[in-house]
This record gives structure tokens, sequence and C-alpha cells, in this order.
């Protein structure tokens, strides 16, 4: 499973590498047209806003793959090893709960926006707005794949 884990955040970076070099290549023109041809083109902003949108969702949930979020271990670290791990459990239990929650709202929220156009690219708000689901669904896939990580790695250890 963390094989799994690991080949989908690759996919991600690979995603967002290709995010980041739209958005650096549209905001590059956006500037080059602004103060040498003193003529933006409409699109680029709004273009380089949505993409920035999906590469914040997209790497939260990278970061969240590789525990790079805050976290404050004081509290765990005094605990005992099975204490340690009824805890980390309760506590992964809560975020499964959240993401749900937030791929549940976010995804009907998203519904909503369907026939909403942007003013410059005329393209449908729903493909900005389901990077908040799609950004959560990466998380519970990764927190699914973390949670049988420890779960094997423990029976690997009782059995040693």
């Amino acid at each position: 499973m963390k094989r799994l884990g690991d080949m989908l955040a690759h996919t991600v970076e690979f995603v967002l590498v290709i995010i980041m070099a739209a958005l650096v290549s549209v905001v590059f023109v956006q500037v080059v047209f602004r103060y040498i041809l003193q003529a933006p083109p409409f699109w680029t902003e709004e273009l380089a806003r949505y993409s920035f949108i999906w590469v914040c969702f997209l790497s939260a949930a990278l970061a969240f793959h590789k525990g790079e979020h805050i976290v404050i271990d004081m509290f765990l670290g005094s605990l005992s090893e099975p204490r340690r791990r009824f805890c980390m459990a309760v506590i992964d239990g809560g975020i499964a709960v959240f993401l749900c929650f937030l791929v549940s709202i976010s995804i009907r929220a998203a519904a909503r926006s369907v026939h909403i156009l942007s003013p410059a690219l005329g393209i449908s708000l729903v493909y900005v707005n389901l990077s908040l689901p799609v950004s959560a669904g990466l998380m519970i896939l990764f927190l699914v794949a973390s949670v049988v990580q420890s779960i094997t790695k423990t029976r690997t250890k009782g059995r040693t």
C-alpha cells in the first residue's frame, strides 16, 4: 500500500510540475505584455489565478502524504507505544471523518457552479471548484495508505 501511495504522490507531483510551468509561463506572458507592449491579454490573470488554486490544493494533499503539515508531537512523544498508537488512531479517524465531510460538501458546492462561467476564459467554474474535493479525496487515499502501512508494520513487528 505504501508503494501505491508513493505512486499516487509521484503522479500528483508530475501534475503539479505541469501546472506550475503553465502558471509561470502565463504570468511571464502577462508581465511582458503589460510592461513592454502595454496591452496584457485579458485571460492571463484569470488563468494564473485558477492555476494557483489548483497548485495550492494539490500541494496540500502532497504535504499531507509527506507529513509536512504542522504537527505538535510533544504530547504524543510522552506516551507509551500502545497509547501513542491509540491516540494516532483517534486522530486519523477524526481526520478521515473531516475529509469525508469536506469531500461531500465541496462536491455539492462544485455542482452548483456547473453553469457559472468565468468572465475571461468562459469556462465553467466547476473546473476550479473541483480542486477542493480532488485534494480532500487524495488526502483520504493517502491516509488510508498510511493506516494500512502502520497496521502492516505493527503486525510484522508482533511476529518477530
